[in-house]
């Protein structure tokens, strides 16, 4: 239960705990308790001072764990910023944070930069296999809109306007990139796109789309 609280709200707990160790050394002091059970009553406070102090430490590698995540998670914003501009840097950056072991939440946002990245870069192969690894990881109930137009646009800057169809007619598409009436905008331009590519040559598609 402790653990699946964030830090911060970690800390009263263990100052109550801290509270509550100090509180029962003097009520057995002052009960005489220990006095005639002192092998029990060192036993129970060496205890307690254990636990007080592994649940510190448990404390401490949270707060730590916690600014590290959201190191990396400013790194993935700065480089969603940098990717149309200088996709080399921002894949750098991305491929450092997947690195990182990132909570799966920034995993998911750096894979996406990615394979935006690497679409400027016109490293198709490798956007393609970075899309994948995101689709096989993207979990259920998530809005699949923010990982497909971005594939599609991939693949139709790849000259795959079918491939790209078989991703914009997938269901749940057009859901979830940005509002509604963006997203519904963003996938209909898509598919036109992909429609009209269809036999011509490779090139289709403008940026991947933000």
């Amino acid at each position: 239960m402790l653990a699946a609280l964030p830090a911060a709200p970690r800390l009263p707990l263990v100052a109550a705990a801290a509270i509550l160790l100090v509180a029962v050394v003097v009520i057995c002091r002052r009960t005489g308790w220990t006095k005639t059970r002192r092998t029990r009553a060192r036993v129970l406070l060496y205890a307690a001072t254990a636990a007080l102090l592994g649940a510190l430490a448990h404390w401490a590698t949270a707060v730590r764990e916690e600014g590290r995540q959201d190191a990396l998670l400013t790194r993935v914003a700065g480089a969603d910023v940098m990717w149309p501009a200088d996709p080399a840097q921002a894949r750098g950056i991305f491929e450092e944070v997947l690195a990182a072991s990132p909570t799966d939440d920034t995993r998911r946002r750096a894979l996406l930069g990615l394979g935006a990245a690497l679409t400027q870069l016109e490293a198709y192969a490798e956007a393609e296999a970075t899309y994948a690894k995101a689709d096989a990881e993207w979990g259920t109930g998530r809005p699949r809109g923010p990982l497909l137009l971005p594939w599609a646009t991939m693949r139709l800057r790849a000259g795959r306007a079918r491939d790209a169809l078989t991703l914009l007619d997938s269901p749940g598409a057009a859901d979830g990139f940005g509002a509604a009436e963006e997203s519904t905008r963003i996938h209909a331009d898509l598919r036109a796109r992909a429609l009209k590519a269809l036999g011509t040559a490779p090139g289709a598609g403008g940026p991947p789309p933000r």
